[in-house]
Formats: C-alpha cells, structure tokens, sequence
C-alpha cells in the first residue's frame, strides 16, 4: 500500500523560494535572493532551521551570483552564526588557519636559523623555503637547518626535497 504524503503551502512555498538562487529567471539576483530571505524569515520558526536555511542560501546563492550582491542582500550572520553547519566550516576554517600559520612558522625558522648561523640568506634561498608544502617537510628541513654545515649543502637538500 502506497501512502500519499501531504505537503502543506507553507513547505512548497519554503522549497519552491529556497531553490531560487539555482533557477535561470528573468528576475534580478537582487529580487531572487531578497524572496528567499523573506521566506526563510517568514516560514521557519526555529532558530537552529533558520540558521541553516540561511548558511544554505548563502551557498547555493553564491553559485549563480557574486559574493558582494549576496553579502549585501543576506545580512543576517547574526542568525547564520547559531547554525551548526556554520560552526563547522568555521572550526574546518579555524584549523586550516592554525595548521598554515604553524607551517608559516617552521617557514620562518628555518631561514632564521640559516640567517644566523651562515650570515646571509639569498633571496633565491628564501623564495624555496617560502614555497614548500606541507609540514612535515618543512619540520624535517628546520632539523637540518640546525645541523647542516654549510649554506649550499642546505640549498642542495631543498633542491633534492622539491624533486
């Protein structure tokens, strides 16, 4: 037995305002993006389901339109914020950040190290360290920066590292 599932005007209203940003229409990205802002408001009483229906518009708003009209029309981070799929691309950013301000550190090591122990650091030099990837080969050149014996044996090794 098939059961009939009922939707009621306020949901297709929601789902059909919602999918805006994704459909081609003659109307400006301004009027579609400010409707489904409207709707969201209007229609969603929970504040975590308003959250993310925000957070969710923004995204698939980005898709068709600039960021700058989006961010102009949608200016409710106040309530995107409570959203937890907002939290979580805010903790993947927040780890993002500290993982590359750590490797930017081994970076800076590294070539402060070679600045002291040999005096100078070619600009050359400085543009290899500056483009390594990755934190592990950047914590293993840092080790060797302190043992190395001479400036050229150390640009071998990063010539060698970039192979």
């Amino acid at each position: 037995m098939m059961e009939i599932v009922h939707r009621d005007s306020r949901f297709d209203r929601l789902l059909r305002n919602a999918l805006l940003p994704l459909m081609k229409t003659t109307k400006s990205g301004e009027e579609i993006i400010s409707k489904a802002g409207e709707v969201i408001e209007e229609e969603i009483l929970e504040v975590e389901q308003k959250a993310d229906a925000y957070v969710s518009l923004k995204v698939l708003s980005a898709i068709n339109f600039s960021a700058s009209l989006v961010d102009k029309i949608l200016k409710r981070r106040d309530i995107m914020i409570q959203s937890p799929v907002y939290q979580e691309i805010l903790r993947e950013g927040e780890m993002l950040g500290i993982a590359q301000g750590m490797e930017r550190g081994k970076k800076d090591g590294i070539l402060e190290i070679l600045g002291e122990r040999f005096g100078f650091v070619s600009p050359k030099l400085e543009q290899g360290v500056n483009s390594l990837q990755g934190m592990k080969v950047c914590e293993i050149l840092l080790r060797k920066a302190v043992k190395i014996s001479s400036i050229g044996e150390f640009e071998e090794l990063l010539e060698k590292t970039k192979q």
